[in-house]
């Protein structure tokens, strides 16, 4: 199904988010994480030419080992330019286009919410899955606004105790 989902987007993006609208707890995702969006995590990453996060993410997630290259947006993260590993300061927009250019599509963008905010204002996601969790967060904020004035819940369903939704971007008027 999530191959479906995914179609084809060039731009992809995953977030958990708590009840509070809240991404980490004591600075990191995990603590929010349940079973159910685990799977769905790595199914999602399976389907990704590339992964793209920002610095803050970098530093506090275990990104080490990452399955997929992996294109980091930071302006304080010292330089790197590796087959595996892309550190550099320019903008998402520009970095999820030099992902697709070099790898195809789609990309995965897993970066928190100040990197995903920006994209979803350019309009550059074409599908986002955002994962519902039950325990409350207590940083980096999502902004539900911003996301419901660019984009449309396609699909929600419960599994366990997560609610996962697709986001698709809204159609410009007249086209």
């Amino acid at each position: 199904a999530l191959l479906q989902d995914v179609g084809s987007a060039r731009t992809i993006a995953n977030i958990m988010v708590a009840p509070n609208l809240a991404t980490t707890l004591k600075g990191k995702s995990k603590p929010l994480r349940t079973a159910e969006d685990g799977i769905r995590f790595h199914q999602l990453r399976a389907l990704a030419k590339a992964i793209i996060i920002g610095g803050q993410t970098y530093r506090s997630e275990p990104y080490q080992s990452c399955p997929r290259p992996l294109y980091v947006c930071s302006k304080s993260l010292q330089k790197v330019e590796s087959p595996d590993l892309i550190i550099c300061d320019m903008g998402p927009t520009e970095l999820v286009e030099i992902a697709i250019e070099g790898l195809g599509a789609p990309v995965l963008v897993e970066g928190g919410p100040q990197l995903l905010h920006q994209l979803i204002r350019e309009s550059k996601i074409d599908k986002l899955f955002i994962t519902r969790v039950p325990q409350f967060g207590d940083g980096d904020f999502f902004d539900q606004g911003l996301l419901e004035s660019h984009y449309l819940k396609v699909r929600s369903s419960m599994v366990g105790d997560s609610i996962f939704e697709l986001w698709s971007l809204k159609k410009s008027k007249g086209f």
